[in-house]
């Protein structure tokens, strides 16, 4: 190999070491609220992982709504993600699993075929998020804390079943902090967003989960 061949192999070895990966969150206020994604990528940064987080997260959308979304597509073509995590509105996976089949798996479909188009290395997950504090009083079924995390726990499940992708497990252990230290606020002042610590607790969750290790 001559110097010039040797020195081109070097340079593009060393830019291909330096590409970081890149993280997708799709989302709502759940993945948004504190600037997740962003506590994401600092988290991964101080653990030696090079990692770019962005996110198309709209306060109140579900993954229909994320189907039909322009702009959802556009942040999808704007790199090759290597991950690409997806999160419903916060009651969308509370519902009955007839309802989910029907309204929320078939547009995470949607969601997880035009990624692969653009970024057919992606590896996919659900983030699973969490209860409301109370509970959501509206619907008996879901009336209680109790009541509502584990009909989100179930829906996730389903979909994860049905479409063979894992689960960011935000909420169970959202449930497990509550349970041991319940010393420990998660909550927004509205009591179903979550606050700073809870936000980070998302981020570690979704660190450990991606890459195998503690946060």
């Amino acid at each position: 190999m001559n110097k010039l061949a040797l020195l081109f192999s070097f340079i593009t070895g060393l830019a291909f070491a330096q590409q970081p990966t890149n993280v997708l969150f799709i989302g709502n206020s759940f993945t948004h609220m504190n600037n997740m994604p962003k506590i994401f990528e600092h988290l991964a940064k101080s653990k030696g992982k090079n990692v770019y987080a962005d996110s198309i997260a709209v306060s109140g959308s579900t993954l229909k709504a994320h189907s039909e979304r322009p702009s959802t597509y556009v942040k999808m073509k704007t790199r090759k993600w290597d991950y690409v995590l997806i999160q419903g509105f916060s009651r969308e996976f509370a519902e009955d699993s007839s309802v989910i089949l029907k309204e929320s798996i078939p547009y995470a479909k949607i969601l997880i075929d035009s990624v692969l188009k653009t970024s057919p290395c992606a590896q996919i997950y659900f983030y699973m998020t969490w209860g409301y504090e109370k509970g959501y009083p509206e619907q008996p079924a879901n009336d209680t804390y109790p009541k509502m995390q584990q009909r989100i726990w179930n829906g996730y499940m389903l979909m994860s079943d049905s479409l063979h992708y894992p689960v960011i497990p935000v909420g169970m252990v959202w449930k497990n902090i509550r349970e041991m230290h319940p010393e420990i606020d998660l909550y927004f002042t509205d009591r179903y967003h979550p606050n700073a610590l809870g936000s980070f607790t998302a981020a570690c969750t979704a660190f450990a989960s991606i890459y195998k290790e503690s946060p």
